[in-house]
């Protein structure tokens, strides 16, 4: 996400969609919808959830054993009363092979879609979470340009600006 490259945008920002969605979940027996709302575009990116729980906190992009990844697949949900692993992989696939906005004149790309991701091993006061969360991401960026002048789409060039919303709604028990 962090990167020009469409895969790595798109894989990322899924993912961090996953975990804004994840982290939902509320309080030990309870049971019933949440939303979930992030904006950002950084490994690391501050979420907050309504609905069965209230809570605030940051989601990050992770392998399913925890370590940091920028594809995505997994966000781990850290809030103020304990977190969750939110799985994005379907999310993530349907966003990767979903059509993509890439202008290689002025340098813009956009992206935008929806899947589902599931809400598991939780710990602290989500502990025992499960759910499923819709998750919309929308993202757009601006690239760098090259000494020639043409955009530089290398996976390696930062973009100048860039812009990313991700929302979500569905269910969760705990």
């Amino acid at each position: 996400m962090r990167k020009w490259g469409v895969r790595v945008w798109a894989g990322g920002f899924a993912g961090l969609a996953a975990m804004v969605l994840a982290a939902g979940a509320g309080a030990a027996g309870k049971s019933g919808p949440i939303q979930i709302y992030v904006t950002g575009t950084t490994v690391t990116t501050p979420i907050i959830v309504t609905g069965v729980v209230t809570d605030y906190g940051k989601a990050t992009s992770v392998t399913k054993t925890g370590k940091p990844d920028e594809n995505g697949n997994y966000e781990r949900i850290v809030l103020q009363k304990g977190g969750f692993l939110v799985d994005a992989t379907a999310l993530n696939k349907k966003i990767n092979n979903g059509p993509a906005t890439i202008d290689k004149k002025n340098c813009f790309f956009a992206f935008k879609g929806s899947g589902p991701t599931k809400l598991m091993n939780g710990t602290g006061a989500y502990a025992g979470i499960s759910g499923n969360v819709m998750v919309t991401v929308n993202f757009v960026a601006l690239g760098p340009r090259l000494k020639n002048g043409k955009c530089n789409l290398s996976n390696n060039a930062a973009p100048v600006a860039q812009y990313g919303v991700v929302t979500g709604a569905g269910t969760a028990s705990y």
